[in-house]
């Protein structure tokens, strides 16, 4: 079982919520940099984690949240 497989199982939920969000933040062009446990995961052995940080520019939030 992979990382998002794991996570989609333990937070009931059948979509990639994390795809969805990392592909809205795309399509509206907000620069991102993900941090923490999953941005570690993309370069070592994965862990279990249930925690996804993410941050964008302050000034972008706004258009985030519309």
């Amino acid at each position: 079982m992979k990382g998002r497989e794991f996570y989609n199982r333990v937070t009931n939920s059948s979509t990639d919520i994390i795809e969805e969000f990392l592909n809205l933040l795309n399509e509206e062009q907000i620069d991102y940099v993900v941090i923490g446990g999953m941005a570690v995961n993309a370069y070592c052995e994965p862990m279990v984690t249930l925690d996804f940080d993410c941050v964008i520019e302050m000034a972008r939030v706004e258009d985030l949240r519309r």
